[in-house]
């Protein structure tokens, strides 16, 4: 066989082998014959049968319905905006990608219909058949046509970045013409059958495959003469070029990536089960995706080591809206703050971007990013504060920026009772605005702090007390905030409310009435849950919740879990006591206490024991309370993060008097 071809070279020998172990997309029943990557964000679209299935990190995201017959051609346009679909009988659809609704539908002039492209600035459609290559508009109009007397059109490829298209025919013909349709280059060709042909992005390279197994790569620039031949086996069903125009795939019987930008090309070859009938890389350079013959899945390989260049050259300038980057792990990040005792931590996490994420750099290091947009960072921590630093790039330019302080401690640094601080936050409220007034409320808080800060070792500057009209709802929600950053985890802190209730039924959620709330407005009000958040985000080594309000039993969970542990107070611990399950509570007598109160305060002012743990104050209040009203109080550790099964331990301030007498 004669070649007539200025620079031959023959590569059979295999170099890299693509992952053995390829991701999946299933498929189901059906024929799977085109699969394209969509060139602005990670999505791939891929005909089975007359539908257009469209996946996201190998999950369907949508499915374009089209007329009954065979699809000929789908391709996306250079910006990844719009796929358009040819069909056998002649039909064209044209989908836009964002809302997967149909945005044209027309009748090519002649059928049946080869290969339907998109041209350069995708204002353009290239059709071609056996005999004609016609350019329409994307709404069907006609601006010229070109017939072809001396052979069948057999295929055509069209450059994404240059206004050139490319035409094999069944005369051994490869023929150029411009975006008008005008052909001005006939290539010294002598291919039998040409199956296939593909452009490099910029224009500058094409690729033709034929029956025969053989890849010629021409410079058109240059001369008319291949530079570049391959000869394989089987028929080359399909050819494609990376985005940075440095590999080529073709799909034969024994599928192939051919590197064409070195002065010795390799051959990444990967033998597969059938025959590669249509293959595309992904535009980040790290994957391709291969569909097989007979095959009901399609398979995406790593093709990471090849080192190909991601291409990021599709700007949509309407997009301002920076990626999101959420971090799962570590779970608690408080005011962009974390403490840990460990030496080494992964943060791991997610960052979304409709139009797709060009990089994450952790502390100015590029870190890989997982295809359905999850991260994995190890990070070695120095004993102090750790600056981590997370900036993410999408294709459009956009950076969001997240820092965060990791202040690593020693693991010797335990809870020493002596020296932690017992913080006390208390809400007493009688004076309401809209709801009826209360005798003992401010009293009962009055009263608790008095006792503490007597006998247990609560200093007045770590208490807070809203009483009456400070009690509004932003005031005790902030107020309770602020304790994320005034407690560490070596102190303790109690919170204690004493005021209206309210127990919504249609949503299952108690909540506490602040001064200022209007009846029938649960806007007003603080949820049980917003509650038990705040506490869950306080990193203390104990805290003691106590809720003298009706319907404050909603707190809890029905599940009993208290106890008495050896040593419990060196574990963290989360309790609740509240004045009643969901049920009405008595405020007491004007000038007296409340019932839950009186037992609770009797307990800590008359208890002759130098020290209790706080499941020995809860079970006395629950079987008092009991006996001398009618109302159930409840105590449990609460349901929130940060309960380890350990107790807060009341201690008498006599037993702190050596301590105290020494700083």
């Amino acid at each position: 066989m004669k070649h007539c071809i200025g620079i031959i070279t023959i590569l059979l020998i295999c170099f890299h082998v693509v992952a053995q172990i390829p991701k999946e997309i299933s498929l189901g029943l059906g024929n799977a014959k085109i699969v394209r990557y969509s060139p602005a964000r990670d999505m791939i679209a891929i005909t089975v049968g007359h539908k257009i299935k469209m996946f996201r990190s190998g999950i369907e995201v949508a499915s374009l319905a089209g007329p009954k017959t065979k699809i000929a051609s789908m391709t996306f346009d250079s910006a990844g905006e719009a796929i358009v679909v040819g069909y056998s009988n002649g039909k064209i659809l044209v989908w836009n990608v964002r809302t997967r609704k149909l945005q044209a539908e027309f009748q090519a002039p002649h059928h049946p219909i080869l290969e339907c492209h998109f041209l350069e600035g995708s204002e353009k459609l290239a059709v071609l058949t056996q005999g004609y290559l016609s350019i329409l508009g994307i709404n069907g109009e006609l601006f010229t046509e070109n017939y072809n007397p001396k052979g069948n059109n057999t295929s055509m490829a069209t450059a994404a970045n240059a206004p050139i298209i490319a035409i094999a025919c069944s005369d051994s013909r490869i023929v150029l013409a411009d975006d008008q349709g005008k052909m001005f280059i006939e290539m010294n060709n002598n291919q039998k059958w040409v199956l296939s042909l593909a452009f490099t992005p910029d224009g500058k390279k094409l690729a033709s495959g034929d029956t025969k197994g053989w890849v010629k790569i021409w410079d058109i620039n240059k001369e008319l003469d291949p530079i570049t031949a391959l000869e394989t086996h089987g028929r080359i069903n399909s050819l494609e070029f990376s985005y940075d125009g440095k590999y080529l795939a073709a799909g034969t019987e024994s599928f192939f990536l051919l590197a064409i930008d070195e002065e010795n090309p390799d051959v990444v070859y990967k033998k597969l089960n059938g025959a590669v009938i249509s293959s595309s890389f992904n535009p980040n350079g790290k994957e391709i995706c291969i569909l097989e013959d007979l095959t009901p899945y399609a398979q995406i390989y790593d093709i990471s080591d090849l080192n190909i260049t991601p291409i990021f050259k599709f700007r949509d300038e309407g997009d301002v809206i920076a990626p999101q980057i959420y971090i799962s792990n570590p779970p608690k990040i408080v005011n962009d703050r974390l403490n840990v005792t460990v030496g080494m931590m992964d943060i791991q996490g997610s960052i979304f971007d409709d139009f797709g994420v060009r990089f994450l750099k952790v502390n100015g290091i590029e870190t890989p990013i997982k295809e359905n947009g999850k991260f994995v960072i190890h990070v070695p921590l120095m004993m102090g504060e750790n600056t981590v630093s997370l900036e993410a790039k999408d294709i459009n330019g956009n950076i969001a920026v997240k820092k965060f302080i990791i202040n690593r401690k020693s693991d010797t640094d335990t809870y020493d009772p002596l020296v932690a601080r017992n913080f006390l936050f208390v809400v007493g409220i009688d004076d309401y605005i809209h709801w009826s007034r209360l005798n003992n409320a401010v009293k009962d808080g009055n009263d608790l702090a008095s006792i503490l800060m007597e006998d247990y070792n609560f200093k007045f500057s770590d208490i807070t007390f809203l009483k009456n009209e400070q009690a509004t709802r932003n005031n005790v929600f902030n107020g309770l905030r602020s304790m994320i950053e005034k407690v560490t985890p070596h102190d303790n802190l109690l919170i204690y409310f004493s005021g209206h209730g309210h127990f919504d039924e249609l949503l299952n959620e108690g909540y506490w009435i602040p001064a200022d709330a209007e009846q029938a407005t649960p806007g007003d009000y603080l949820s049980n849950t917003s509650i038990l958040k705040i506490i869950e985000n306080i990193n203390t080594q104990h805290s003691l919740l106590v809720a003298d309000a009706c319907f404050s039993g909603s707190l809890f969970s029905d599940s009993q879990r208290g106890g008495y542990y050896e040593k419990v107070e060196k574990f963290k611990s989360r309790w609740g006591l509240a004045s009643g399950r969901l049920e009405a509570v008595s405020d007491g007598e004007l000038g007296s206490n409340s019932p839950f109160s009186r037992v609770l305060l009797s307990y800590l002012n008359d208890n002759e024991s130098e020290e209790f743990s706080v499941s020995e104050l809860v079970q006395h209040v629950k079987i008092r309370v009991s006996e001398v009203s009618d109302q159930t109080p409840i105590g449990n550790p609460l349901r929130i993060n940060g309960d380890e099964g350990g107790e807060f331990i009341f201690r008498k301030s006599s037993n702190l008097v050596t301590l105290d007498s020494t700083e």
